[in-house]
Order: C-alpha cells, then structure tokens, then sequence
C-alpha cells in the first residue's frame, strides 16, 4: 500500500510539474501570436507535451489538459472554449504519442525511418489541434466562420512547427547522442553553434535588407549539413532548434526576408523554412548514425566472423591432432609389438641363428620407429634435409625398380621429363618420399580400374596469385620453380575430400595407413616449396608440387663412406637419460674405445677441466635440464676450442649448433656412430692444423 502512495504522488508531482512547463511555453508561444490570440507562430507545447508523452507515458496527458486549460483561460476566453482547446491540445498529445508507439518510434533519433516517422506524426497531430481548436473559436463566437480557413491553417502550421523543432528537443536530451560531455567540450561543436547563431541574427534580427538578408538563410542551411553530418543527433537538434527559434523571434517582430510578404504568404514561408531546418539537420545526423550503425554491426559480424572461424579451426586442430595421436600410436603399438615378442622370444628360441634372427626383427623395429619420426618431423614442415643438387628425372629412374614393385599392375606409368628443366636443391631421401607418396595416392585413386599416372616435370613461372591459390597459400616470392607433376585418371576428389587430403591418417578407404600425403605437405615446407592440388570426381586428380631450382645445375658428388672408420680413445658421454647413456657406453666400447659419463651439463664441465688431456672428444645431448648442449658447448669452446664434439638430438633443432659441430640424428646405428667421431676429428685438425702438427 506504501509503494502504491508512493507511486501516486510521484505522478502527480510529475503532472502537475508537467502542467507548469506547459503553461509557461505555451505563454511563450503567444508572444508571436498574429490574428488572434491563440494563435500563434509556433506553438512549443505541441513538442513538449508529444515528447513527454513519448518519454514517461500517456499519463501526463493529464497535464497537457490541465495546463492548456489554464492557458486559454489566462486569456479570458470563455471557460467551454478554454475547455475545448484543451481537450484539442490534449488529444494531439496522445495523437502523437499513439502514432509514434505504432511506429516503434527510436527516442534517439539515429535512424533516418524515425526522423520521418517523427515529422509525420507531428503533422497529423497537429490538424487535430487545430481543428479542434478552430471549430471552438467559432463555436464560442470568438471567430468569425469565414476566417475559419486561414486561422486553421496558421494554427496547424504554428503547432506543426512546434511540434518539429521541440519534440527532438524533448527526446534526444534525454536517449540522444552523442554524449553531452563529448559534444560540449569539442571546439567544433560551439564554433557551429556560433556561426549559426550570428547568420541567423544577421538574416532575422538586424533587418539589413538586401541581398545578403536573402542569402543568408541559405547559407545556415549548409552550417545544418555540416552540424548533421559531424555533431550527431543531439548536435543536429540543437542546430535546427537555434536557427528556427531565431527566424521565428525575428519575423514575429516584422524583421527578416519574409517580413515584406503578406500575413498567408509570411507564414507559409517561415513554417516552410521552420520545417527544413528542424528537418534537415536531424535527417543527416540519423542518416550519418545509420551508416555507422551497419558499419559497427559490420564490423562486429566480422569479428564473430573471425571468431567463428578460429573456433573452428581449434576444433579441427584437435580432431586432427587427435587423428594424428591415434595413428602414431597404432603404427607405434604394432612396431612396439614386434620388439617386446622378439625379445621375449630369445630367452624362449633354442639356437643362435634363431636368436639372431629375432635380434635383427628388433633392430628393423627401431629402424620403421624412426622413420615414422622422421615422417612426423616432415608433416611438421621441421625435417632436416640434407641439401644436395637432385636431377629430378634421375632420381624418378633410380626408383624405378621400387615403383613396379609397388604400383599395382592395372597402372600404366607415364614419365615425361623436360630437358630444359633445372636441378632443384633439395635432400634425395625426402624427395624420393614425396614422389613415392603422391604415387601410391594416384594408384589407389584407380582401384582395380585400368588407369595411367604420369610423372613430368616442367619450369613454372608463379605469380603472386598463383602461389596464393596452392596449399597451403605459400609465402614464398614469386618466380620460376621447378613443377614435379603427378597426374592420375582415377577417381578423383570432391571438394570436402580436397579438404582433408593433407590431413594426417586420412583415407576414403580405410585408417591407418600412416601419414602419407601429410608428409608431402611438410616436406615441401621444408625445401622452401609449395604444392597445388586440383580434382574433379571420375576425373582425376593432378599434384602440381614446386620446388625452387638449384643455383648450380652441376651435379654434386655425394661421398659414400662403405667402411667404417676406426674409434679409439676415451670419449665423454653427456646425456641425462641413464638408457642412452647406457648404449652409446656400449657400442663405444664395442668399437674399440673407451667412456667417460657424465648426466648433465655440469658434470660435463667437471669432467673436462680434470680429464681433458686423456679425451679425444665429447658426445653430448642437444636437451638436458638445466644447462642445454648447446649452452654446454658455447661454454666448453670458449675453453677448449679444439676438442672434437658431436652432438646428438632426436630434434631438428640442432641447426642451433655452430658449423665446427657434427650434428648426429638419434637413433644412431654404430656405423653412424664412428662416422661422427671421425667427422668431429677431422673438422678439427681442419681448422687447427698447427694443433695436429704439434
């Protein structure tokens, strides 16, 4: 019951405080009444009591009867016709208001739907004012029925003007924008209100006559264009608000360019400039709002756009990596079997060639483990390729033997190789990979059909769009590549199978058959390369892959190293796992040399600085807790520099080591093992000949 009072007295306050504001612009108004008394230029209350009505409510129509009602009766009209009028005043409040709420009309004025909507709803109010209004003059006797006409037409056009100058006022003050902190304190701001201030006193005020008076209404119709399209809604209203009030005051006193006209033609045109003035500004301004409404929900589509996107592309980074943990773990587990049944099986075999047999399914084990890394390696684009000088047509006849074993025998292989093509730079091995690989996906595009898969090569000139369209976008420089094409007439891919076609372990048929075309990807990452991929379905596929040309075109002569070099010496081991620790101690003695251990890079440096004199060299590991290899050896050559050292890593990382380093990749073999101790040596008597004659 309290909340209730409470309620009631807060509205009455608020219509009574509303009937006061309503009296006192309505007494405004009558200051420029002409013809009658009631009758005036512009009539502010129509814009206050709509605006009101728009903001808090169709209640304070109760204010707007009470204080039209006490308005005319101020001028001592007859109480019915004051009564009258007020109900006419009144209904064009709720006229308003009810057109408005019809149309969802926007307090703030930022679209342009709503300017127009305002204007129209401020006209058709008005003629219910007027009519009203009128017909109780004559009616009352306070008019005679032959000025019924142009009475009406100054009352509607007074309350329409009005209407169209303070309703905006009403309702941006209140949901307008831009701030009012931000739209006072811009200099802009107060010098467009100045110039419309003094232009407007010059042409209404001053009565300077001439041309320049005629002139000068226009020229505060371009300060409405710049004040619509720079200061907002708010600032707009203002403007409009400004010039209109002026033009009123002024031709109310008989000054201005439309004093000389007759009283029909004088009003018509102050309520047509009026209008244009209320209007324009605030059409600009909504319009300028608009556009940046669509463009910030342009702009926020873009960035749920991106959103979206990035979500989606962890998505279908977690699906492929978890496609990828699934394969590698398969192909692992099945590589994992063979070397746990093999070792289980030499306690179990009776004789040595049994034993030795099941020893060597263990080492080709590791051997396929490793290889399967060095495909993970590749797929990471992080492979370390030996660069050499390829002959692509060489290299293609050199794996011939292997092809027809692995092609299937309905596939009809085509070579085409362009003489003028040059060498590529590239490692023998991963290329071979990548031919073998793409050749394998073009034969099982074929099935059991009877097809042909091509193999040519060709130089390529690449501009920047044709790079931009391979797979991915490459952001290699444009120029000349070499293209290894592969070309198969087989089934072909649709586009959702384009896809995914370098995703790790993906297949039509079947899983896990490793990663493939994945590999091919990261390979040609890693030469610097880029691959397209065209595919219609039952057309064929073609793989167009570019690798850069070698900047010399003479074939580099790789050493080959049959024997193994002798080992002999005390070596220091530095590795913190104990297990290769444990094996590489082994197959350095096993070799004819002798170990020191050490776990870390301290123990390293320890050992070192009390046993350096009786040390051919070191093998260290690239990761180590603590102190890295490479942290290690930058330390131990400031020392020492000419002590042979290898370092060993499963990373490819190991690039990070300075070129007086012989890198060795994990797993080694003992071969691959000596071959580095020696390499070690030698780069050092290289480099320190003095130091070998000595």
């Amino acid at each position: 019951m309290a909340v209730n009072v409470s309620r009631a007295s807060k509205l009455a306050l608020r219509i009574i405080l509303f009937a006061i504001a309503y009296f006192v612009t309505g007494r405004l108004g009558l200051e420029f009444a002409v013809l009658q008394e009631n009758v005036t230029l512009i009539w502010p209350p129509t814009g206050l009591s709509i605006g009101a009505l728009v903001l808090f409510g169709p209640r304070l129509a109760v204010g707007v009867a009470i204080g039209a009602f006490a308005l005319n009766a101020s001028l001592h009209s007859p109480l019915l016709a004051s009564a009258a009028i007020a109900v006419g005043n009144t209904l064009e409040a709720l006229t308003g208001w009810a057109l408005l709420r019809w149309f969802r009309f926007d307090a703030s004025l930022s679209r342009m739907r709503d300017v127009l909507r305002l204007l129209l709803s401020v006209l058709v109010a008005s003629s219910v004012a007027s009519l009203v209004g009128v017909a109780s003059l004559v009616q009352s006797g306070l008019l005679d029925s032959s000025a019924f006409a142009p009475v009406w037409l100054q009352w509607w056009a007074g309350d329409a003007a009005g209407g169209v100058i303070v309703t905006p006022l009403v309702t941006v003050a209140a949901k307008g924008a831009p701030n009012w902190r931000s739209l006072y304190s811009r200099f802009e701001s107060w010098f467009v209100i100045a110039l419309l201030v003094g232009g407007s006193s010059l042409a209404f005020l001053l009565n300077i006559g001439g041309l320049v008076e005629r002139a000068l209404p226009l020229g505060m119709l371009v300060v409405l264009v710049w004040a619509g399209l720079r200061l907002g809604p708010r600032g707009a209203v203002i403007a409009g608000a400004v010039t209109s009030i002026i033009a009123v005051i002024g031709t109310g006193r008989g000054l201005g360019p439309f004093a000389d006209a007759d009283m029909s033609s004088r009003i018509l045109a102050l309520w047509s400039y009026v209008i244009t003035n209320g209007a324009l500004a605030v059409v600009l301004a909504a319009a300028v709002a608009e556009r940046e409404a669509a463009l910030s929900r342009l702009l926020e589509a873009e960035r749920a756009a991106r959103a979206l996107e990035q979500q989606m592309q962890h998505v279908q980074r977690l699906e492929s990596l978890g496609v990828l943990a699934g394969g590698v773990a398969h192909d692992f587990n099945n590589l994992l079997t063979a070397v746990r049944g093999n070792a289980n099986l030499i306690d179990l075999v009776r004789t040595d060639e049994e034993r030795s047999e099941c020893v060597r399914q263990i080492d080709l084990a590791a051997i396929r483990a490793s290889e399967l890394c060095q495909q993970l390696l590749a797929y990471s684009g992080k492979a370390r390729p030996r660069i050499e000088i390829v002959n692509l047509e060489t290299m293609t006849n050199e794996i011939g033997a292997l092809l027809s074993t692995t092609l299937d025998k309905n596939v009809t292989l085509k070579l085409d190789f362009d003489d003028s093509v040059p060498n590529v730079a590239g490692d023998p091995a991963l290329l071979q990979q990548i031919l073998l690989n793409l050749l394998m996906n073009a034969s099982e595009s074929l099935g059991d059909v009877q097809g042909t898969v091509s193999v040519s090569t060709k130089r390529i000139t690449c501009d920047r769009a044709y790079l931009d369209s391979t797979f991915l976008p490459s952001d290699i420089p444009a120029g000349d590549y070499v293209g290894l094409i592969v070309e198969d007439d087989g089934c072909g891919m649709s586009e959702e199978t384009l896809q995914h076609v370098f995703d790790p372990f993906f297949s039509t048929k079947f899983t896990g058959r490793g990663l493939g075309l994945a590999a091919v990807i990261g390979v040609v990452r890693t030469h610097g390369g880029a691959i397209k991929v065209t595919s219609e379905v039952s057309r064929g596929s073609r793989f167009v892959v570019l690798l850069p040309e070698a900047e010399s075109t003479a074939d580099e002569s790789v050493e080959t190293q049959d024997s193994v070099p002798p080992v002999s010496g005390r070596w220091l081991v530095v590795d913190d796992e104990e297990d290769v620790r444990r094996v590489t101690k082994q197959t350095l003695r096993s070799l004819g040399a002798e170990v020191v251990e050490a776990a870390n890079g301290g123990e390293a440096k320890e050992k070192l600085a009390e046993e350096l004199d009786s040390l051919e060299g070191m093998l260290i590991d690239l990761t180590m807790p603590g102190m890295s290899g490479i942290e290690v050896i930058t330390q131990v050559r400031a020392k020492w520099p000419t002590l042979p050292i290898v370092l060993m890593s499963g990373y490819p990382s190991a690039d990070q080591a300075s070129s007086d380093v012989v890198f060795l990749a994990k797993p080694f073999s003992p071969e691959e093992l000596a071959r580095a101790l020696d390499a070690a040596q030698k780069s050092t008597k290289k480099r320190f000949p003095a130091a070998e004659a000595s």
